[in-house]
């Protein structure tokens, strides 16, 4: 399997599961809140879990039913990676902190891929071009 498909398919791993934490988020915060560990306030969670949908469904549409890229939505979910650790160390949540942390080196990885498989075409025209 080529490098892109790869690439791809892990985006839509991540833009799957963070639709279906998203919705679980949004539509029940307590109960799926507390399996992940957000305990406190449910409209956090529920705060946490409409952005969630919103880039999931943002990652997997990208570059499908709208002529976008998938890195900039990707950076995004990093960028909401951070948003949830700051919410587990506030909680004095450590797995929480662990498990996203690892996710954020993860997602991270994904992203970097993602963004050197969506700008390279661009590179090559732009070198043709000049």
């Amino acid at each position: 399997m080529e490098r892109s498909r790869v690439v791809g398919a892990l985006a839509d791993a991540i833009g799957l599961s963070t639709v279906v934490i998203g919705a679980s988020l949004s539509c029940d915060p307590r109960r799926f809140g507390t399996l992940l560990g957000l305990t406190g306030v449910p409209h956090r969670a529920r705060a946490v879990g409409l952005v969630d949908l919103a880039l999931g469904t943002a990652i997997l549409t990208s570059g499908r039913a709208w002529p976008r890229q998938r890195w900039p939505v990707l950076v995004g979910r990093e960028v909401l990676h951070l948003v949830i650790i700051n919410e587990y160390r506030h909680l004095d949540h450590t797995q929480g902190v662990v498990a996203m942390s690892g996710l954020f080196v993860v997602d991270g990885l994904v992203t970097m891929l993602m963004f050197q498989e969506e700008t390279k075409p661009r590179e090559r025209e732009s070198r043709g071009k000049a």
